[in-house]
């Protein structure tokens, strides 16, 4: 990943106060080029939030395309991809501005990015933003838990006696180390969206149901016959698991009430 370097204005004069760097993640690898320079961004401010959450700073970039996106006063622009658009987002939080810098005048930066270590340590920074980070999941857990038809006990209870919730719970320990069977690859291609609470597992927001109570959070989710669209809508703000967009239209297209509105 492209490096940063860190500016901050006390009392108004500019002051260099670090350097940082860190290599792509495989994911990361695969973003275009302006979401590469924007992850390298996203990096520093998020490197250095105890340092600069507050007084105003300055981001130095290479990448002239991002000004327009992270440094416009008038709003994100519409035509943002999403995942720039939800960076963008986390730029609100702060007081900067940025400015365009050219690569041949970066050249301390382009040194760090080329002596970065291909292997990610894990550091403190790292402790802290995954502790900040099973605090959101569990609030969000709670909140999702409120609205299904089973409580916690046994969302808990069905996860430990489920084989392949199990394999995944021991993957996310183990950063995804042990061997990828077929029945967790499904869970491993979203695995940057997965962590395991309290026993249970989240995807981004939702919890994920094992294969026991999926029948039942269906029922719940198709009360009222609100259609395809409607249930699905609704389960991505509360559940999850690898076929259930499948599940919703099998079990719509089983309805008898739901069939005989459809044609008429």
């Amino acid at each position: 990943m492209g490096s940063c370097i860190v500016h901050i204005f006390p009392n108004g004069d500019e002051k260099l106060i670090s350097h940082a760097a860190r290599p792509l993640t495989s994911a990361e690898a695969s973003y275009s080029q302006i979401e590469r320079e924007a992850a390298a961004l996203i990096f520093a401010v998020k490197k250095f939030h105890r340092m600069i959450f507050g007084p105003k700073f300055l981001l130095l970039t290479d990448h002239k395309l991002l000004l327009a996106i992270f440094g416009s006063k008038k709003g994100i622009p519409i035509y943002t991809a999403n995942r720039l658009q939800r960076w963008a987002l986390t730029f609100m939080m702060y007081d900067f501005d940025i400015k365009y810098i050219s690569t041949n005048e970066f050249g301390f930066v382009e040194v760090l990015s080329r002596l970065s270590n291909t292997k990610t340590n894990l550091d403190e920074d790292n402790v802290i933003a995954s502790t900040i980070f099973e605090y959101d999941f569990k609030s969000n857990l709670l909140d999702t838990i409120n609205t299904l038809p089973i409580n916690f006990k046994m969302i808990q209870q069905a996860t430990s006696n489920c084989k392949i919730l199990q394999a995944v719970i021991k993957n996310l320990a183990s950063r995804w180390k042990y061997p990828i069977s077929p029945q967790i690859s499904p869970y491993y291609a979203r695995r940057e969206g997965l962590a395991a609470v309290d026993g249970c597992i989240m995807f981004k927001d939702c919890i994920i149901i094992s294969a026991c109570f999926q029948k039942r959070i269906l029922r719940q989710l198709h009360r009222g016959h609100p259609g395809i669209d409607k249930m699905k809508t609704v389960a991505r703000c509360h559940v999850y698991w690898p076929v259930i967009d499948e599940d919703i239209t099998s079990f719509v297209h089983q309805c008898h009430a739901c069939a005989s509105a459809a044609v008429s």
